[in-house]
């Protein structure tokens, strides 16, 4: 036999599986990993001592690069040295024939003050870049931040008032460049007219020790038709954004004497009216599929402050997306309009908590301070089936519609039979199960990573759907990171410190958002807020494995409005009024770039998709 070519030397063979058996080493590699110390999936577990066993470790130097203080931390950072995967060289040669793939929108944060027209705008993949986006007039409301945020696309939507009472704007901002352009008005020229004569009359009337039309002696406002129609539109729930970003449902009160449903067409800039009548429009809350919106029909504004609820009604949003109108104003769009149901006699408006999977409306009265008859109410028909008739003081439901926790206080639970606590029903049926006993003031859905939360005078506690409570002693607000591998606790103001005056308007009874608290529990500290802390509470922020002990104090001053960024690798927070963030893997608060001008005093922040 007759053999061509070089015969191939013996060693080679052994060289080339060498080199492959390294090159399988290292594609078993993470090619992000992260430290030990902060894994969740290290096996064995790492066994993290306590801040107590271990005592606190001097604080590293912070530097924020932005002429601030640095804040003040009790803990050291985790491991700083994070290992990169080698860099292979690109192969040559090599054609591909896929698409381009489109660059996914980035997400944005921002954040605001209320009576400001500023507001500071930080693209998260580049937060060292702070952008400054002048409104046209004031921001009338921190809530509008998060209420106005699209779900998708970097839009956000305001409203803007000046504080010399000029008109009530709706305002449409573009994140990706700046850009600002006015929607529409949201009051008529005539009713802004008549909203002036109406505070006018209360004040001379409350001078004179008189009672306001409307209203009672002494209480220096006017219960007028104007007063009622500013009040239902400028309500924190008057925003909402359909599901998929398309549309924005809003309340204004631009052709008559009440306020009525309108929707905003992002593609085509179009404005189309979807009720008409002489009561209040409020409170819209769209289906998972955006395709209906609900909303509830307000009769009039009680001496004390309180609604009356007379109808809940479902609109089709589909004429919307072709509405032919310029703007508020336009004639009302001929769509589908389905009253659901009569609210009870003993209710003080209704309070949309969520959709089940087929698309059922989970609602209760608000009652007090709590609530009452908890039921479902379905699309497809005109009856509710209750679910839960007893006085609560507050109530939160998963995402599946089907797992709801209970608060209880001394005078629901009195009227209930049960003693006050944080209580599970699962799937509507049977006695609520005590989880948590003693007084609780608020409960939260958290959707991702899918936790309940509930804050009390003594601290916080984290509850699984299908898990066990973990408590958290002496923390006055959580917030668990969307992969569910963290939480962090954090305090708003310093012991003994004066409750901050809200920026937000009083709340209507409405809807109940992810990461919301319940409507008419805490009306002072709007979602992402934690409770003024009290005796056993402490200010600072810092972060727990679930169910662990702390694992590292990030600062131990006063902070608020905590947000995780969608990837769960860092958080944001204000503190002092400015904006910082905590970034994996050292988590080491760091003052984000101040933009021009003088500090903001900031009171809110929010991400926008």
């Amino acid at each position: 036999m007759i053999h061509t070519g070089r015969r191939l030397n013996p060693a080679i063979p052994l060289l080339l599986v060498s080199l492959a058996l390294g090159l399988a080493g290292w594609a078993c590699q993470p090619l992000n990993p992260t430290p030990v110390a902060w894994s969740l999936t290290a096996s064995p577990p790492i066994q993290t001592p306590s801040l107590q066993e271990s005592g606190p470790p001097p604080a590293a130097p912070l530097t924020t690069g932005t002429g601030r203080p640095p804040l003040s931390s009790r803990t050291a950072a985790p491991p700083t040295q994070e290992p990169q995967p080698p860099t292979l060289p690109a192969p040559q040669g090599v054609e591909t024939n896929a698409p381009p793939q489109a660059a996914p929108a980035e997400p944005w944060l921002v954040a605001g003050r209320a009576g400001s027209p500023f507001l500071q705008t930080v693209k998260l993949s580049q937060p060292e870049e702070v952008r400054t986006v002048t409104l046209p007039a004031p921001l009338l409301a921190v809530s509008d931040l998060r209420q106005g945020s699209s779900p998708q696309g970097g839009w956000l939507v305001v409203r803007t008032r000046s504080e010399a009472g000029g008109p009530l704007a709706l305002v449409l901002v573009s994140l990706a460049d700046g850009r600002v352009e006015t929607i529409s008005p949201l009051l008529s020229a005539e009713l802004e007219s008549r909203l002036q004569e109406e505070m006018e009359a209360a004040a001379a009337a409350g001078a004179a020790g008189e009672a306001p039309a409307g209203g009672t002696a002494g209480s220096g406002g006017a219960n007028g038709p104007a007063v009622q129609a500013r009040r239902a539109v400028e309500d924190p729930q008057a925003l909402a954004w359909s599901p998929d970003g398309k549309l924005l449902a809003f309340v204004a009160a631009v052709d008559g004497p009440s306020s009525d449903l309108y929707v905003f067409n992002l593609t085509t800039r179009q404005i189309g009216r979807l009720t008409t009548g002489l009561n209040q429009a409020a409170t819209p809350f769209w289906s998972s599929d955006s395709r209906w919106i609900v909303h509830q029909e307000l009769k009039e504004l009680q001496e004390d402050g309180r609604w009356k609820s007379v109808a809940v009604w479902a609109a089709a949003a589909g004429a919307a997306a072709g509405a032919a109108g310029s703007g508020a104003g336009s004639d009302v769009l001929h769509t589908e309009i389905r009253r659901l149901y009569t609210p009870s006699e003993e209710g003080e408006g209704e309070v949309f908590l969520a959709w089940t999977q087929d698309e059922t409306l989970i609602v209760y009265s608000r009652a007090g301070e709590g609530g009452r008859q908890l039921r479902e109410v379905p699309l497809s028909a005109r009856w509710s089936a209750p679910v839960y008739s007893p006085r609560f003081a507050g109530a939160a439901v998963d995402s599946t519609g089907r797992e709801l926790a209970l608060l209880h206080d001394s005078s629901s639970g009195a009227s209930a039979g049960l003693s006050p606590g944080l209580y599970r029903l699962h799937a509507y049926s049977g006695t609520p199960q005590l989880v948590l006993a003693g007084e609780w003031e608020r409960v939260t859905w958290w959707d991702p990573p899918g936790l309940f939360t509930a804050y009390g005078p003594a601290g916080s506690a984290a509850l699984a759907v299908q898990g066990e409570a973990d408590l958290y002693p002496m923390e006055a607000g959580l917030a668990p990171s969307p992969d569910g591998k963290w939480i962090a606790g954090w305090g708003d103001l310093l012991p003994g410190g004066p409750p901050e005056p809200s920026s937000t308007p009083t709340s209507l009874p409405g809807r109940v958002t992810p990461g919301s608290p319940t409507p008419g529990l805490t009306p002072t500290s709007p979602a992402g807020t934690a409770m003024p802390p009290g005796p056993g509470l402490k200010p600072g922020v810092r972060l727990y494995q679930p169910g662990g002990p702390a694992l590292q104090e990030l600062t131990v001053q006063a902070a608020a409005q905590l947000l995780w960024a969608a990837d769960s690798r860092s958080l944001f927070f204000l503190a002092d009024g400015l904006l910082y963030q905590a970034a994996f893997p050292q988590a080491i608060p760091q003052g984000l770039g101040e933009a021009e001008g003088p500090p903001p005093a900031l009171e809110g922040i929010a991400l926008v998709p």
